[in-house]
């Protein structure tokens, strides 16, 4: 293709599309058609991004506690894992650096559940909070972050690690 940029920023779409519509296969797979189970969907999701790099160098391990989300959440954290694991992929590991990626989905105190997505690439830049250089994809993060009033811990110790606090919403009452 003559221009990398356009394709790369096709294929990143792809990639969030394709997050987006996998909410909807789980849901009709879903007898309680309020929650979807999250494991179940993040083992999926992981395994799309992954084949969609298919970078042999990069391992990506999965590690999941059953947990059911509510649907206006599942839509949003998806994307933000989405968002994480790609730029992993992206960015974790220059040139021909081997390494690997993992998504841990546990629960923690109080109801709380914790999505850690974490490599041990060559971390983070010293700049990576200053608003000048955050991405599109870092700011779809932040937006979706507070629409799902989650907690978003960046830890940057050997590679990088982003943990998402949530708490998977309650069955609405009518």
């Amino acid at each position: 293709s003559a221009n990398p940029e356009l394709t790369r920023s096709l294929s990143d779409l792809q990639l969030r599309v394709r997050t987006m519509s996998l909410v909807h296969e789980q849901l009709y797979q879903s007898q309680e058609i309020s929650l979807i189970p999250f494991d179940s969907y993040l083992r999926h999701l992981t395994l799309i991004i992954s084949g969609s790099f298919n970078n042999r160098r990069i391992v990506l391990q999965t590690e999941t506690h059953p947990c059911n989300v509510a649907i206006d959440m599942a839509l949003p954290l998806g994307l933000i894992i989405n968002e994480l694991i790609t730029n992993a992929y992206k960015y974790a590991f220059p040139g021909d650096r081997t390494g690997n990626i993992w998504v841990r989905l546990h629960p923690e105190a109080d109801g709380k559940f914790c999505i850690c997505v974490s490599d041990d690439g060559i971390g983070l830049p010293d700049d990576f909070a200053a608003p000048s250089t955050q991405t599109m994809g870092s700011q779809i993060v932040h937006i979706l972050v507070r629409q799902i009033e989650a907690t978003f811990q960046v830890v940057n110790n050997g590679g990088a690690a982003f943990r998402i606090l949530f708490t998977p919403a309650q069955e609405t009452r009518l």
